[in-house]
């Protein structure tokens, strides 16, 4: 079971998580979706959340967020709809919004998740086939360990993985592929 962390839910941060784990005795059966976009407008850290529990990330959405306070609108959004320019947050389309995607797949790399990257798309003040489409394109173009990585372990891991790193090169996690090696970027 996978509960997304938010805050109609019994966990909504990161200790309330640890207490939900430890109110079902540690059961394995028992983790997350990881919705950065939740944790973001309540200004809690998703990377944070990811390297608390990282056994316990089972799905992973790509959803964004933004928080709009400016002296009159609070975090509890004051019971408006989305959308309304009055709120103190809002869902924005992936990559539109503030959540920072590139240390959270840093982040998921570093622990190995191999799941889905799902698209949660909710930005009322987007048209819903221009975003659907353009936030599928978003997920595409971050989602390393889906769509490259794959393509790497065909063809270089005899040389360039599991510890193995000739030339200096690694393609075991994302920073170590863009890094390069001895000669140089191998990624331009």
């Amino acid at each position: 079971f996978a509960l997304e962390v938010h805050p109609t839910e019994i966990a909504f941060d990161i200790y309330t998580a640890e207490r939900a784990i430890e109110a079902l005795d540690g059961r394995e059966e028992f983790g997350f979706n990881f919705d950065p976009s939740h944790l973001h407008w309540q200004g809690i850290d998703p990377v944070e959340f990811i390297r608390a529990f990282p056994d316990r990330i089972y799905h992973v959405h790509i959803k964004d967020a933004i928080t709009t306070l400016n002296g009159k609108t609070g975090i509890l959004a004051s019971h408006l709809n989305f959308g309304d320019a009055r709120r103190g947050w809002d869902f924005r389309s992936p990559g539109r919004g503030a959540v920072n995607f590139e240390e959270i797949i840093r982040a998921l790399n570093d622990i190995g998740y191999g799941g889905p990257l799902s698209v949660e798309w909710e930005d009322m003040g987007m048209d819903r086939d221009f975003g659907a489409t353009e936030a599928a394109q978003f997920t595409r173009k971050i989602d390393f360990a889906a769509d490259i990585k794959p393509i790497l372990n065909r063809s270089c891991t005899k040389c360039h993985a599991n510890g193995k790193r000739k030339g200096g090169f690694s393609i075991d996690h994302v920073h170590s592929f863009l890094g390069g090696g001895e000669s140089g970027p191998a990624v331009v």
